[in-house]
């Protein structure tokens, strides 16, 4: 059976009314339309999922948002198609439910003429995909074979001195994770540290 798709349901719909009235409420104000979607997986005969509802570059991700082409507004579709794995919704707390419907509105940027948002030949404000603050593509094997001199192990070090604070406060990633880059100056060396919550009285 291919993929199908569902409109939001009243609990999508009150996440995704709730973001655009604080965190997103530019798109609100600016009148960017949104409507957001639930993929699911193909299923076999016996309603097992034998397919992810949705994949970026071949891996499981779960959302992703679409900026609609200008043909399709016309049509009447909305400025921006939110897709949410259905799959998995329900094993989601609320709180991970808005970050994963944040992260997708997070992609949404208003293309600006000086100071207001710029309008496209249908009179809709022209929009942009933000691309992510980090994106790294990293082979576990690359960084074994060539340690601090690869990509791998740089942009590990740099997340780790960069964005301790803001990633992994209360985790009690420091220690372990100083001492793993550290032990990457050496070809063969590999990254693999376990990060524990402190404990309340840490």
């Amino acid at each position: 059976m291919p993929s199908t798709f569902k409109q939001k349901d009243e609990e999508q719909a009150r996440a995704l009314r709730r973001l655009l009235a604080t965190a997103h409420k530019r798109l609100r104000e600016a009148g960017v339309t949104v409507e957001l979607i639930a993929a699911f997986g193909a299923v076999d005969r016996e309603g097992n999922l034998t397919t992810p509802a949705i994949t970026d570059r071949e891996r499981q991700v779960p959302g992703q948002c679409k900026i609609t082409k200008l043909v399709h507004r016309v049509a009447g579709l909305p400025d921006v198609l939110i897709l949410v794995d259905g799959d998995k919704w329900e094993e989601w707390t609320e709180e991970e439910q808005i970050a994963v419907v944040d992260h997708e509105l997070t992609h949404i940027e208003i293309v600006l003429d000086g100071i207001k948002p710029a309008l496209d030949s249908h009179g809709r404000p022209k929009l942009k995909n933000r691309p992510h603050d980090h994106s790294h593509g990293w082979f576990d094997e690359v960084a074994e074979r060539n340690g601090e001199h690869s990509q791998e192990v740089q942009q590990a070090r740099r997340v780790v001195e960069e964005c301790e604070q803001l990633y992994f406060a209360g985790m009690g990633v420091s220690d372990e994770a100083e001492a793993a880059v550290k032990s990457l100056g050496k070809a063969g060396a590999s990254v693999k540290f376990r990060v524990q919550p402190k404990r309340p009285d840490a």
